[in-house]
C-alpha cells in the first residue's frame, strides 16, 4: 500500500507547485455588457468559444476545455458578450466542463439605470448607511448605461462613450457592510478608444442622532485606527429635521493658485426644513451636533470639507458650506486640529502653573490672563502680520501658553477666547477644568 500513496502525494503536490492565480472576473468598457474572465487551465489546453443563457437577471455562460499538461496550468482570458442587459444585480455562473469535470465560478455584477441630471464624476448619493442601499451616480456621455462590480471594499465602474447625450447611470449596489470603500471609474471614448480612470473613497456606516450641542468639537483615534469626529456647529433654520451626514468623498484636491494639494473628506448631510433660511427672514441659528468615522486618514493634514445640503418641503435649496476644518493625522493618531484643544496639567500644583492651547493655526497671537474667583480666563489676541501671508491651507500645529503663579488649591474653569486686535472678546475657543492641589509633603531625610 505504502508503494501506491507515496506516488500519488508526490503527483498532489507536484501539481500543487505549478497552481496559478489569475485576475478573476472583471468588466470591459464597451456599449454593451462585457465580461472578462481569467482563470487557471492546463497550460495548452484548448477550449470552445463561451456559450451565454441569460434568463432575467441570472447569466450562465458555459464552456468545454480538454487536453493540455497534466502538472502545469497556465492564466487564459476569455470574453462573454452578454449583449445589452436592463439595470440591476446579476448573478453570473461561469462553467468550465473540463475533461467530464465541472468547475463552476460565480461573479455578481450591477447595470445602472438612467436616471436625469448631470454630474461631474462619479459621486454617492447620501445617505450611506448599513442596512439600506448604497447607489452612485455616474455621469456617462453615451446611451450605454455604466456597468459596475465589487471585490471586497473595492468598487470597478466602466463607462462607454458614444454619442452626444450626457445623462447619468445610477448604480444600485443594495445594503453595503460597514467599511472605506474605494471607488475606480474607468471610461473609454468611442472615438479615441484611450481608457481614462479615476478613483475616490467613501464610507459606509450607521452615525449615531444627532445630539445637542456641549460646546466641544474633536477629531480622536478609534481602537481600528480610523480617525472620529464628534462636530458642533449652527445651522440657520426654523425647524430643521437632520438626516444622517455621509463621507461622500475622501480624495486628494489640486490647488492651482498655490500650486499644492492635499487630502479632503468632503460630508454632506441632509437638512429638512419649513423655509429657506437663506433667502426669507426670521430664522435662528441652531446648533447641533453629529458623530461620523472618517475612515483611515493619510499622513499629514486632512481638510473636513462640510456640507448641509438643504431642502425646503421636498424641494433643494442648494449647499451650504461650513468654515474651514481640518486636522493632522501623525503616525495614526491626532496631533491637533482647527478645533483649539486647553492643555492643563492633571493635577497641578500650588506655585508656578502652565496653561495652553493648541489648535491649527498660521498667525502669531499674544496671551493675556485674567482670574476672577474660580474662573481663569485667557485671551489670545492677533499680532501685526508681516510679511507674505502664510500658504493655504495651514498644515502645523500651533500651541500658545502662559503660566500662573497665584493660584490657590481649588477647582477652576478655564477658558480660552480669541479677541479682536482692538481687544474685544469674539469668541470662546474652548473650556476646560483644572484641579489644584497643595504640594505633597516631603519628610527630611534620617541620618
Amino acid at each position: 500500500m505504502r508503494r501506491v500513496l507515496l506516488p500519488l502525494l508526490f503527483l498532489g503536490a507536484t501539481r500543487a507547485a505549478f497552481a496559478v492565480t489569475c485576475g478573476g472576473f472583471s468588466i470591459v468598457p464597451a456599449d454593451h455588457v462585457l465580461v472578462r474572465y481569467s482563470a487557471p487551465l492546463a497550460t495548452g489546453a484548448t477550449h470552445s468559444v463561451p456559450a451565454v443563457s441569460v434568463m432575467g437577471t441570472e447569466v450562465t455562460v458555459t464552456r468545454n476545455v480538454s487536453g493540455g499538461s497534466s502538472t502545469e496550468e497556465s492564466c487564459v482570458d476569455d470574453m462573454a458578450d452578454l449583449g445589452s442587459l436592463g439595470a440591476g444585480r446579476f448573478n453570473l455562473i461561469w462553467n468550465d466542463n473540463v475533461n467530464l469535470i465541472a468547475r463552476r465560478s460565480t461573479f455578481t455584477f450591477f447595470v445602472g439605470a438612467p436616471a436625469t441630471g448631470t454630474v461631474d464624476t462619479t459621486s454617492v448619493l447620501p445617505p450611506a448607511l448599513t442596512g439600506q442601499s448604497v447607489r452612485l451616480e455616474v455621469n456617462a456621455c453615451s446611451l450605454s448605461p455604466a456597468v459596475a462590480y465589487l471585490s471586497g471594499s473595492d468598487i470597478y465602474i466602466s463607462q462607454f462613450g458614444a454619442g452626444s447625450a450626457c445623462r447619468l447611470s445610477v448604480l444600485d449596489f443594495g445594503p453595503l457592510p460597514a467599511a472605506t470603500y474605494t471607488v475606480t471609474t474607468t471610461r473609454v471614448e468611442a472615438m479615441f478608444g484611450v481608457p481614462a480612470s479615476s478613483s475616490f473613497r467613501f464610507v459606509v456606516q450607521q452615525p449615531a442622532g444627532t445630539s445637542p450641542c456641549s460646546g466641544e468639537s474633536s477629531v480622536t483615534r478609534t481602537e481600528q485606527g480610523t480617525a472620529r469626529l464628534h462636530y458642533e456647529h449652527s445651522t440657520a433654520g426654523y425647524t430643521p429635521t437632520f438626516g444622517f451626514p455621509t463621507v461622500t468623498d475622501i480624495s486628494r484636491y489640486v490647488d492651482p493658485n498655490y500650486q499644492s494639494a492635499w487630502p479632503v473628506i468632503t460630508v454632506i448631510q441632509p437638512v429638512a426644513d419649513t423655509a429657506d433660511s437663506s433667502k426669507a427672514g426670521g430664522s435662528t441659528p441652531i446648533c447641533h451636533g453629529e458623530d461620523l468615522d472618517l475612515g483611515t486618514p493619510e499622513e499629514g493634514l486632512n481638510e473636513i470639507r462640510w456640507y448641509d445640503q438643504v431642502s425646503v418641503y421636498g424641494f433643494n435649496s442648494g449647499f451650504r458650506y461650513t468654515d474651514f476644518l481640518a486636522f493632522r493625522w501623525v503616525n495614526g493618531s491626532v496631533q491637533c486640529s482647527t478645533f483649539p484643544r486647553a492643555i492643563v496639567p492633571s493635577p497641578a500644583y500650588e506655585g508656578t502653573i502652565k496653561l495652553g492651547v493648541t489648535f491649527i493655526g498660521g498667525f502669531a497671537y499674544a496671551v493675556t490672563s485674567k482670574v476672577s474667583g474660580q474662573t481663569i480666563t485667557l485671551d489670545l489676541k492677533p499680532l501685526p502680520w508681516e510679511g507674505p501671508l502664510p500658504p493655504f491651507p495651514p498644515d502645523w500645529c500651533s500651541t500658545y501658553d502662559t503660566q500662573l503663579t497665584t493660584l490657590s488649591a481649588g477647582e477652576y474653569t478655564v477658558i480660552w477666547r480669541l479677541v479682536t486686535s482692538a481687544g474685544v472678546p469674539d469668541h470662546t475657543l474652548t473650556t476646560a477644568h483644572l484641579t489644584v492641589v497643595k504640594p505633597t509633603r516631603q519628610r527630611a531625610a534620617h541620618h
